[in-house]
């Protein structure tokens, strides 16, 4: 449906839920370190949220970062435990992670995909301690995610030389044993999108 121009000769512009959700998240990032300020703009990205990742319900596309062994900051919990025991992944909004919550997320450590999972759920923190004091400390936002069961792939799945970068692959070329790495399924992705126009937007 074509969406008028104007209403009653009132000018209109149309924006994304995408494009609002980007707007508190930068009105959060220029309001400092207002208490009050950040705690309703944190009310209205969640209640945003809904509206925004709605058509990610569908999406079959798996986010896959690397796990470190190593404690977090040199103390505490380390990231394979906050996955595998906690049920739960955590990562700042943007700086390089996306700005919206994936519908799937993959993990690798130890050279291998380990497991694949659905995001049952999630939540806009600033600091995670606040929800698991073995966590690091933060002073930004983060989302933090509830994680489904773990799905494991038909074969184990090497990494190949992609190291720690994170990287978006379509749910299949991970589970079904097909192809004969992570890069080899990002790669595949990578050209079935290219294929049918599309374009990744998962960042």
């Amino acid at each position: 449906r074509i969406q008028s121009d104007n209403i009653d000769g009132i000018p209109c512009i149309h924006r994304s839920w995408n494009h609002v959700v980007n707007l508190v998240r930068k009105a959060g990032e220029v309001c400092g370190r207002d208490r009050v300020q950040l705690n309703l703009l944190q009310e209205l990205f969640q209640h945003l949220r809904g509206y925004e990742w709605m058509p990610r319900i569908r999406d079959n596309m798996v986010y896959v970062v690397a796990l470190a062994n190593g404690p977090m900051n040199g103390v505490g919990a380390n990231w394979i435990d906050v996955v595998e025991n906690d049920g739960r992944y955590f990562h700042p909004v943007g700086r390089g992670y996306p700005y919206v919550p994936p519908n799937y997320i993959g993990f690798r450590y130890n050279g291998f995909l380990q497991s694949v999972h659905h995001v049952s759920d999630w939540l806009l923190v600033h600091n995670v301690a606040e929800i698991n004091p073995n966590w690091q400390s933060t002073d930004v936002d983060h989302f933090v995610y509830t994680l489904g069961p773990a799905i494991r792939p038909a074969q184990p799945l090497p990494s190949g030389p992609i190291w720690n970068r994170r990287v978006n692959c379509a749910i299949d070329t991970l589970l079904s044993g097909e192809f004969l790495s992570v890069q080899a399924a990002s790669e595949a992705t990578t050209i079935r999108l290219a294929a049918s126009g599309a374009v990744d937007d998962h960042d």
